[in-house]
This record gives structure tokens, sequence and C-alpha cells, in this order.
């Protein structure tokens, strides 16, 4: 079964990396990611429909995860995620 994004129960695919989101992973364990610069996005369908997306630093430290209904979902939570905590930061240096 392929992946759409959109609620496809199926594996991450080729087709759901969009929006700067890439393929990454293995064919048995595909994921998606996303270099925010200092920040490092990653998507990885759990079961079903649903994914987890993290944003982490580029050593790897985690500082978000959570679930999502969906692919779509996913990317557009981390991104959202990634664009407050950028704005904090700017807010922080001002």
């Amino acid at each position: 079964m392929s992946g759409t994004g959109a609620g496809s129960g199926g594996p991450l695919c080729p087709a759901d990396a969009t929006g700067g989101w890439e393929p990454a992973g293995t064919p048995d364990a595909p994921w998606l990611v996303k270099d925010y610069g200092e920040y490092r996005g990653r998507v990885t369908r759990t079961a079903g429909a649903t994914c987890v997306w993290r944003v982490g630093r580029p050593d790897g430290s985690m500082l978000r995860e959570s679930s999502a209904r969906g692919v779509e979902e996913a990317k557009a939570l981390a991104d959202a995620w990634v664009a407050r905590a950028r704005g904090q930061a700017e807010g922080d240096r001002v």
C-alpha cells in the first residue's frame, strides 16, 4: 500500500516529501526530515494514518515531540512549532 499523506494508512513515501520535507530512513522504516537551520524536524508514521513529529537540535537533543492524525498535519505542526520558537527567540533579543 502506498502512502499519500493525508489520511493514508500506508508507509511514508516520496510523494509525502513536500514543503521542504525530504524522504529519509530505510525502505522498511521510512521517515521525513526537514532542516530548519537551528532545528531539525522529523515525521514518522506510527500506526495506521497516525504520525509522530519531532523537532530537535542539530546535536540530536529533542525539543518537542507530539502525535498527529496524519502526515500533512504532522508537517504543519512541526513547521508551526519552529515558527513560534523562532518568534520567541527574536523577542528575547529585543
